[in-house]
């Protein structure tokens, strides 16, 4: 028997809204505000307008947006990721159960 769940959960509707005409409004006039230039380096064109805190999302006030160029946009998601349990220590690695996989591949390959 199958259970039925949302529709939406909490990432699939922040994707949702992403797409949604109201963001697209908001986000044109987020990009307008800062002149199309990044609002972080002031040398790049702004293509991303990224949430400075996620507490108000569809529902956002306009200090917690940000217009950003693509690279300003990756160095705040490396330094501070979205998701606060995810911790960042040096290079990125794969999983340890990604690697064991990758270990017993090689074996059955010699």
């Amino acid at each position: 028997m199958f259970t039925k769940r949302s529709a939406l959960n909490r990432v699939s509707g922040y994707h949702w809204y992403l797409a949604s005409p109201s963001w697209y409004e908001r986000r044109k006039w987020i990009l307008k505000r800062a002149n199309f230039l990044c609002e972080k380096c002031r040398k790049r064109p702004a293509t991303v307008v990224h949430h400075r805190t996620y507490k108000r999302v569809f529902n956002e006030e306009p200090a917690d947006l940000i217009a950003l160029c693509g690279s300003c946009h990756a160095e705040i998601h490396w330094r501070q990721p979205a998701n606060r349990r995810i911790k960042r220590r040096g290079r990125a690695r794969p999983c340890q159960g990604f690697a064991r996989n990758l270990r017993m591949v090689r074996r059955a390959c010699r």
